[in-house]
């Protein structure tokens, strides 16, 4: 079912034909610059998809990344989405209007994407996903943003773009990193496992055992990646340990263990 655009172009959603250029505008884009009459729509076309390609280049043009996609590169796989409003929020078609300028990629996805459709979560955390970040439209916004540019680049090397604002859940400034979605093993779950070995009974020593799955069933396996590693980005961790009937453990035995507030974990990719 196709939702009609809505009429406010204030709105997140807006007809695209009511957002205009309220003055004779000069668009400098790195091609060259172009001077609109004022009326003139601010979207009159599609977002050109072939500018995807800068990102498969070893060193793009910065002007183009800043004019195309908002983003400042870091390093060789990580960029800092830079054209964010000052409430730290990805512009609405109005808001560009007003800066005198075309919209970036992600500016498009957020105008094209049904509001209603972002910032859904099941309400759990778990440990490879943060409950405050998925329930962000802004920050669901830039995941899908980052999966169309990796699923157009050719590597398997997860791209990362680094966006600073506010969510729902943490009304503070913070630095989120996002990645691409790539042909790779995700961690499906973890299981944390309290031992006290045999050996040595005074010894209690806690496991996490890291389940990893890839999802793209179908895909060739990747050539170019040939190790990962798992690294706890954020969070603090809280565990709970339940013996078997509420007794001691014995030597050897296993104990059952349980986590609240998850540190976030994220699986890096190397060559």
């Amino acid at each position: 079912m196709l939702l009609p655009a809505s009429p406010d172009p204030n709105l997140m959603n807006p007809g695209f034909l009511t957002n205009r250029f309220t003055n004779v505008t000069t668009l400098i884009r790195p091609e060259g610059t172009n001077t609109v009459r004022s009326g003139t729509p601010l979207m009159p076309r599609r977002f050109p998809l072939n500018k995807l390609s800068l990102f498969e280049q070893a060193s793009p043009d910065p002007a183009a990344m800043s004019y195309y996609f908002g983003l400042t590169k870091i390093d060789s796989q990580t960029w800092s989405y830079s054209a964010a409003t000052p409430n730290k929020t990805i512009a609405t078609l109005s808001e560009v209007a007003a800066l005198g300028r075309e919209p970036n990629f992600f500016e498009v996805l957020q105008a094209v994407i049904t509001t209603g459709s972002l910032g859904q979560n099941n309400g759990i955390d778990t440990y490879s996903s943060a409950l405050q970040q998925d329930l962000s439209p802004t920050l669901q916004v830039m995941q899908i943003g980052v999966n169309i540019i990796d699923q157009w680049d050719a590597d398997n090397i997860p791209t990362c773009v680094q966006f600073t604002g506010k969510t729902l859940v943490t009304p503070f400034v913070k630095t989120y990193s996002l990645y691409g979605i790539e042909n790779l093993p995700y961690i499906n779950q973890v299981a944390l496992v309290a031992f006290r070995p045999t050996f040595d009974r005074s010894l209690f020593q806690v496991w996490a055992l890291f389940d990893v799955w890839n999802p793209h069933q179908n895909a060739a396996i990747p050539t170019d990646i040939d190790q990962f590693r798992v690294n706890p980005t954020s969070g603090t961790g809280i565990i709970i340990l339940t013996y078997n009937n509420n007794t001691p453990a014995q030597p050897g035995q296993t104990v059952l263990m349980s986590a609240l507030n998850a540190p976030t974990l994220k699986a890096i990719y190397s060559r």
